[in-house]
């Protein structure tokens, strides 16, 4: 049976990977372009595209659609004009391009579904097991003032990590290791602040969803690219922000030196908590020469910049949401693309069999006429429920390519009236003659 026709979620599926990678790709290529402006600038670009790229099958149920992508009849197809046409042309009766494209395509959603589960899975056992982490930790105490001004924000101490992390949520926690009991103040106040910034920026959230976006495209490079150059982006805003709060620039760079001599590798189990200090060599070395170097620290978005931002964002989206295997609701022969085609050797008993209502005469290859080659192609075209042709075979050769190929092709432009079985529409296949003679009539193309 046909692979375009038998699995149409599948090639949504597809679209929707194009259509993340295009969005992504322009992420990244504006985070490039914006190396000048703030860190936390570039965040923001980044934490919109995770957000994008997950709100994009929800606005494509909402909104029209304006052209198809991977229909049925194995085109490209914008505004109702096929490209592209692919040629479904077999010498082998047996199995068609259509049978073999299915078998890739399923093969492929088996692989992709079964990577997107395992990275989801560790994924929420992470967040579970940060959780556990959390809950089992206790109340560090110190001869200084820990709190900050929301009140609602705890400060945990835990053997169980040896990074700094903020944990969001419902109860929001700052859990620092267990030598961070013998810090001096000045160290605590400002991986405090770090880890305040985080939280009060909903961070884990943002990390979370781009984790998503990862595991969705695991087999996506622009997506872990994504992910890493949000994480850095992350740090890098949080480090300005405790910088244009007064903490001197040295000072700030010798704790996270010392911070990383110190650092083992978090566990897998922990991969979307907002760690002040991370095993990424380069990633640290990059923090650390922005934190030296002398320039201005934003820490405010101006609301117009948002606002264009915004703007921006919606009128990529609009288009992409719209671009989808799109149907008419409002036909008879709607949800085509949904109903399951007989293969290639199945019998169907109709009780009409299919009209052809038009002939696409195939064109009499100029080579072949010069050379006064003639001959009859056999082909077998699948006629489905709204009368077009959704693949074809060549059951038997006329003895010359040239000639098998144009009847091929234009066997895939004839249009039918559908066979019938109970009074309804069926999908059948159909075998007819195309014969190319040097004798044609006047007006006419290759007999038939």
């Amino acid at each position: 049976m046909s692979g375009m026709e038998t699995f149409p979620l599948t090639w949504s599926l597809i679209l929707y990977a194009v259509k993340a990678t295009i969005i992504i790709g322009l992420a990244l290529l504006l985070v490039r372009i914006l190396a000048g402006r703030s860190s936390l600038f570039r965040y923001t670009v980044l934490r919109i595209t995770a957000t994008a790229v997950l709100l994009l099958p929800a606005m494509g149920l909402i909104l029209p659609g304006w052209g198809e992508f991977f229909p049925g009849s194995a085109s490209l197809t914008v505004s109702g004009t096929k490209i592209f046409p692919i040629l479904m042309a077999e010498v082998s009766p047996e199995t068609s391009m259509q049978d073999i494209t299915g078998i890739l395509v399923f093969g492929f959603m088996l692989v992709w579904c079964a990577g997107t589960v395992w990275f989801l899975l560790r994924l929420i056992t992470g967040l579970i097991y940060t959780a556990r982490m959390v809950k089992g930790a206790q109340p560090l105490t110190a001869h200084f003032d820990l709190r900050h001004d929301d009140n609602n924000i705890a400060v945990l101490i835990s053997h169980r990590t040896h990074a700094p992390f903020a944990w969001g949520g419902h109860r929001p926690a700052v859990v620092l290791p267990e030598q961070a009991a013998s810090w001096p103040e000045g160290l605590m106040r400002i991986v405090l602040r770090h880890e305040f910034i985080h939280i009060e920026r909903h961070d884990s959230v943002w990390l979370a969803a781009a984790g998503v976006v990862r595991a969705i495209f695991w087999f996506n490079p622009f997506a872990w690219m994504m992910h890493r150059r949000l994480v850095d982006e992350m740090e890098k805003s949080c480090d300005d922000a405790v910088l244009a709060g007064g903490a001197k620039p040295g000072v700030y760079a010798r704790y996270l030196i010392d911070m990383l001599r110190n650092l083992r590798r978090p566990t897998w189990g922990v991969p979307e908590v907002a760690y002040m200090a991370r095993t990424n060599s380069n990633s640290m070395e990059g923090r650390i020469m922005a934190i030296l170097k002398n320039q201005s620290r934003q820490v405010i978005i101006p609301r117009s910049t948002l606002i264009l931002t915004a703007i921006l964002t919606v009128m990529l989206l609009l288009p992409l949401a719209c671009w989808k295997h799109q149907k008419d609701e409002a036909s008879p022969t709607a949800n085509l693309s949904e109903e399951l085609l007989p293969g290639s050797n199945e019998f169907i008993k109709a009780d009409e069999m299919p009209e052809m209502v038009w002939l696409e005469n195939p064109v009499y290859p100029p080579e072949a006429k010069d050379s006064k080659i003639e001959g009859v192609v056999y082909v077998k075209a699948l006629v489905k429920r709204d009368g077009t042709v959704g693949g074809t075979m060549l059951l038997k050769s006329s003895g010359n390519d040239m000639l098998d190929r144009s009847a091929m092709e234009a066997a895939l432009k004839n249009k039918f009236k559908p066979a019938m079985k109970d009074g309804k529409p069926v999908a059948i296949w159909v075998t007819y003659p195309v014969q190319f003679s040097l004798e044609e009539r006047k007006g006419r193309g290759p007999g038939l």
